[in-house]
C-alpha cells in the first residue's frame, strides 16, 4: 500500500481586526461678521427735524442709531430702524443746531442678534428759524433796518430790492452778535424793500433759515 498522506489544512488566516474610524470633529462655526453701515450722510435738513441716510446692504434686519450734541459727546441709542430702510429722519430737534450721528447695522441669525461695529460719524444741522424784524428808521440818503436777534444763528444776510416786485439781491453779512445794519449812500426820496435770514454753519457749509417778511424804507 502506499503510504497514507496527512490531510491537507488550508492556511490559517490571522483573524481579521475590525476596522475603527478616527472619532467625528465638530469643526466650529465661522463667527457671524455684519459689516457696519457704509456711506452714512446728512441728507436734508428744516428747523426742528434732519433726515439721514446711508447705503443699502443686503441681509441685514435693521439699525440702531445713535446721536450726540457734540464730537467730543458720549453717543446714545436714541432709535432702531427695522428691515432694509436707508434712512432715519430725527424730529423734535432745536433750530439752528448741529448734531452728530453714528449708525450700527444688526443681523439676527437663530433667534440671536449680532451688531457691526459703529459707522463713521456723520455731522447733520437744523435750519435757523425765521428772522423777526422791527420797524426800520430812514436817514438822510441811508435807511437803518433792524431785527430781532436769534439764538440759533451764526451770522445774517440782508437782502435789497429797489422795486417793490423786483428781485432782492444780498447787500450785506453780518455777525452773529448784530441786531440792526445801516445802508448808506442811498438817492434821496427813493423806495427800498429788504429781507433778512439766519445762516448756520457746519463744517464750513452754510444752512439758511427762511426770509424775513420784507420791510420798506424811503430815504430821506
Amino acid at each position: 500500500q502506499p503510504p497514507t498522506q496527512p490531510p491537507t489544512q488550508p492556511p490559517t488566516q490571522p483573524p481579521t481586526q475590525p476596522t475603527t474610524q478616527p472619532p467625528a470633529i465638530n469643526k466650529p462655526k465661522p463667527p457671524v461678521v455684519v459689516p457696519p453701515a457704509a456711506g452714512v450722510k446728512f441728507a436734508k435738513a428744516a428747523t426742528s427735524w434732519v433726515r439721514l441716510t446711508w447705503n443699502p446692504a443686503d441681509n441685514i434686519n435693521g439699525y440702531d442709531i445713535y446721536r450726540a450734541a457734540s464730537k467730543s459727546d458720549q453717543y446714545r441709542k436714541i432709535a432702531t430702524v427695522a428691515g432694509a430702510s436707508n434712512s432715519f429722519t430725527d424730529t423734535k430737534l432745536a433750530s439752528g443746531h448741529n448734531y452728530y450721528y453714528k449708525i450700527m447695522a444688526y443681523r439676527i441669525e437663530n433667534g440671536k442678534r449680532y451688531s457691526a461695529a459703529f459707522s463713521s460719524p456723520a455731522a447733520a444741522a437744523t435750519l435757523p428759524g425765521k428772522v423777526t424784524m422791527k420797524k426800520p428808521k430812514a436817514g438822510k440818503k441811508k435807511a437803518t433796518i433792524k431785527w430781532r436777534k436769534r439764538n440759533d444763528a451764526d451770522k445774517y444776510q440782508i437782502y435789497r430790492a429797489v422795486k417793490k416786485n423786483g428781485a432782492y439781491k444780498k447787500v450785506k453779512t453780518t455777525s452773529k452778535k448784530a441786531s440792526s445794519w445801516t445802508n448808506k449812500k442811498l438817492k434821496k426820496g427813493k423806495k427800498y424793500y429788504y429781507k433778512v435770514r439766519a445762516v448756520k454753519y457746519l463744517d464750513g457749509k452754510a444752512y439758511y433759515g427762511a426770509f424775513s417778511k420784507k420791510v420798506v424804507v424811503q430815504s430821506r
